[in-house]
């Protein structure tokens, strides 16, 4: 599933399982164990509670879609509560832009 489709009507989907393949840009501890993951479409969070993914890794994320305020946060958000992760192999260069995978072009695109 597209983030932008996630974005576009998150009450739909709330409480219900969810897939989302991007690529991971970011890591954090605090306020809980989250990372950011963008797609062509967009970025949104995950909570996991197994080890962080390396920023850049190509990832899909399956997992309940939660909207609310997290324990230890103090803002509401949408996030992937991750229950399985499997990193998306690769046998040609990438075109998302930040995969470990990235062909040199999109790197220069984005930059």
């Amino acid at each position: 599933m597209l983030i932008s489709q996630l974005n576009a009507d998150p009450l739909r989907r709330k409480d219900k399982n969810v897939t989302v393949t991007g690529v991971v840009r970011a890591t954090y501890q605090t306020p809980f164990a989250f990372f950011t993951i963008e797609d062509a479409t967009g970025t949104m969070f995950c909570r996991t509670n197994a080890e962080l993914p390396l920023p850049g890794a190509h990832i899909k994320v399956d997992g309940k879609l939660f909207i609310g305020i997290p324990e230890g946060c103090s803002l509401p958000l949408m996030l992937v509560d991750e229950k399985t992760r499997s990193y998306v192999a690769h046998t040609n260069a990438c075109g998302l832009n930040g995969c470990e995978f990235a062909t040199k072009n999109s790197q220069e695109i984005a930059a």
